[in-house]
């Protein structure tokens, strides 16, 4: 499964969820690469930091690559059960190529008007991916919600979300918390490895976990959803060609001539 974490604007957490996504589906067994195809090497700088100083942790095998990326990452699906791809800000080619093969797009989103703004614009890259790649489940978030976000700040924020169909808003939120930035998990661990010793710690880390949860839950019910109404669909094609052969047999028989009791023949 390739799940690509994208948004347009920078500074919405995009590096920081695909590590720490990456480091769940590592910890809970699964073969996980994690894809940089940002130039500023953030989760590629995190991976060889994770080597060095957590060698003893799951293995989370990574690479960059960048430009039009869609041969490298239909290839490498073969080999691992999932690809996490962080992907630039901006239009990026890396981000249109990835979504022309990905499986799951997750998008952050701030709660500030600067991030929502940029939520049209991203359904309308998804809509176009989808032209190509029809599979595609697009998925949005709140990400680096502040502690003095309110109630209603939150509610409005995912109202703005919903109003645009073909992304779905999840119920996971991830708050913005210093732990992610720095120490250990800013260095190769990530926050579902830690002992939960503080508050803090495992807040992020059932975070982490939730919003893990909820992607995959959501993508095998829409791989069951689309199963359905393909099987709907080939159905009805199936009916509507049995039909379109009743017919052509009794047109067929309509051009031959009916006989007659004297045996003439009548058209």
């Amino acid at each position: 499964m390739i799940i690509v974490v994208a948004n347009q604007k920078g500074g919405c957490g995009r590096s920081t969820i695909a590590v720490n996504f990456a480091a769940a589906l590592a910890q809970q067994g699964k073969d996980v690469l994690l894809l940089d195809a940002d130039r500023q090497a953030t989760a590629s700088r995190w991976c060889e930091n994770r080597k060095v100083s957590y060698a003893d942790k799951p293995k989370i095998a990574y690479m960059q690559k960048y430009g039009p990326i869609i041969e490298p990452l239909v290839d490498l699906n073969k080999c691992h059960d999932y690809i996490i791809v962080d992907v630039p800000y901006g239009d990026s080619v890396e981000m249109r190529s990835a979504m022309m093969v990905c499986d799951v797009v997750l998008m952050p989103f701030g709660i500030n008007q600067l991030d929502l703004s940029l939520i049209p614009r991203m359904h309308q890259i998804v809509k176009q991916a989808r032209q190509a790649n029809p599979k595609i489940a697009a998925y949005a978030f709140l990400n680096m919600i502040r502690t003095y976000d309110t109630d209603y700040e939150i509610d409005r924020a995912m109202q703005i979300i919903s109003e645009y169909p073909g992304i779905v808003p999840l119920d996971s939120v991830a708050y913005n918390r210093d732990l992610f930035l720095w120490g250990p998990h800013a260095q190769g661990l990530g926050v579902v490895e830690t002992a939960g010793r503080t508050d803090d710690e495992i807040a992020a880390k059932n975070e982490i976990l939730e919003l893990v949860d909820e992607t995959l839950k959501n993508n095998e019910s829409k791989i069951e959803s689309d199963r359905y109404w393909n099987q709907i669909a080939i159905s009805m094609n199936e009916w509507a060609f049995e039909q379109d052969k009743v017919s052509q047999i009794a047109d067929r028989f309509r051009l031959f001539p009916r006989k007659l009791i004297d045996g003439q023949a009548r058209t």
